[in-house]
């Protein structure tokens, strides 16, 4: 039996992984930049990391939700909704419902 590898961004001064978890069958990591206050959401695609979600500021629909927004903003993907709750959290897809 084989298992594939797939390397992980490793931590700078810059940007930490906080979580990794799943995205639409693909394996996502969250990662946060203090210095600018930023969060990303990174998918591992194409046999690359690609980051496809960045926190946005708009007013969100559900209390105590962080709005991630698409990138590139030009792309046919939804704002993704993330919400914490005791030790873990939940992403919420509004056009899936998933």
């Amino acid at each position: 039996m084989f298992f594939g590898m797939i390397p992980l961004p490793g931590p700078t001064w810059d940007w930490l992984t906080t979580r990794i978890t799943t995205i639409q069958d693909s394996l996502a990591l969250i990662s946060y930049r203090m210095d600018v206050d930023d969060t990303w959401i990174r998918v591992w695609r194409d046999a690359s990391w690609s980051v496809v979600f960045k926190l946005g500021t708009g007013k969100l629909p559900v209390d105590g939700a962080f709005q991630f927004q698409p990138q590139p903003q030009t792309t046919n993907e939804c704002n993704l909704l993330l919400t914490t709750y005791g030790e873990g959290f939940q992403i919420y897809n509004p056009k899936t419902g998933v």
